[in-house]
């Protein structure tokens, strides 16, 4: 009996130790196995990168992206080719030449002689000088090259009012004055950031019946041959209809118009000004 009952009790401790190592491995086997959705967050983080990736690769992506931005580059060469301003070969100093300063004053007269006969031919009073000071005073070789630029610009300007054809069927221009309101190229662009274009800026005083007046705007910014050709952009535009009663016919409006012509800088000028834009130096919200 005693027999029994003592094998009886180490068949139960038996037991009782193999269910604790059972347990314990379980526990074991459990904590190494749980990796805290280690393995569910990485596959779902590969399943999000293969949706990025998509169907191109990366590489094939990256030189679809540079031949986007040549493109880019292009086109916006191939916009301020079209709208910026080019000095004519007539309007720069020979190479050589002992005399800048005298060398303006043969193409300012040039100019004033060329205006004033197509003045006088369609009857238009204008202020003959144009801006300019008389002529007995030579330039310096620094002044003369923007006062070149902004003369080829008076003459541009000088020439649409003056040069009205029959077709257009308006009366022409009754009288008019052209000046320049600064007495340098004002570079202009984003604040905080290197100027991106030098304005050449003429402010123009006119009388004459508004589709006259409307008719000149619009071929101020006319451009005949981009090769050769710029427009003048408008700055500002200021009419006065003098009509002080309501029953008053419109007859001759004043109009004071400051238009500009925007040469673009390179990139080689942009790096070399060593300073930032003005905030609003030259550009204009809008009309005003």
């Amino acid at each position: 009996m005693n027999l029994g009952r003592e094998l009886a009790r180490r068949q139960r401790i038996r037991w009782a130790v193999l269910g604790g190592i059972t347990l314990v491995c379980a526990g074991v086997l459990w904590w190494f196995s749980d990796d805290g959705g280690l393995g569910e967050a990485k596959a779902k983080a590969e399943e999000e990168r293969r949706a990025l990736d998509g169907p191109v690769v990366l590489e094939k992506r990256i030189r679809e992206q540079e031949e986007a931005n040549r493109h880019l580059r292009d086109t916006i060469e191939s916009l301020k080719g079209g709208c910026g301003f080019k000095l004519a070969d007539e309007y720069k100093v020979p190479t050589g030449h002992p005399q800048p300063g005298q060398y303006f004053n043969e193409r300012m007269l040039a100019v004033q002689d060329r205006l004033r006969a197509k003045a006088t031919e369609r009857r238009v009073q204008y202020q003959e000088r144009l801006g300019f000071e008389r002529t007995a005073k030579v330039p310096t070789a620094a002044e003369t090259p923007y006062l070149l630029a902004i003369l080829q610009v008076t003459d541009k300007a000088g020439g649409v009012i003056l040069d009205i054809p029959e077709s257009a069927k308006i009366p022409p221009v009754e009288r008019f004055a052209i000046t320049q309101p600064v007495r340098s190229a004002v570079e202009t662009g984003a604040a905080g950031r290197p100027p991106l274009l030098r304005e050449y800026v003429l402010k123009i005083e006119l009388r004459a019946q508004l589709r006259t007046i409307l008719w000149v705007l619009h071929r101020l910014a006319h451009v005949e041959n981009e090769k050769d050709d710029y427009p003048l952009i408008l700055r500002s535009l200021k009419i006065d209809g003098r009509n002080f009663q309501e029953t008053a016919e419109i007859q001759s409006l004043d109009a004071v118009i400051e238009v500009a012509a925007m040469q673009f800088l390179t990139p080689e000028e942009r790096a070399a000004v060593g300073r930032t834009a003005r905030p609003g130096a030259g550009l204009k919200p809008g009309i005003r």
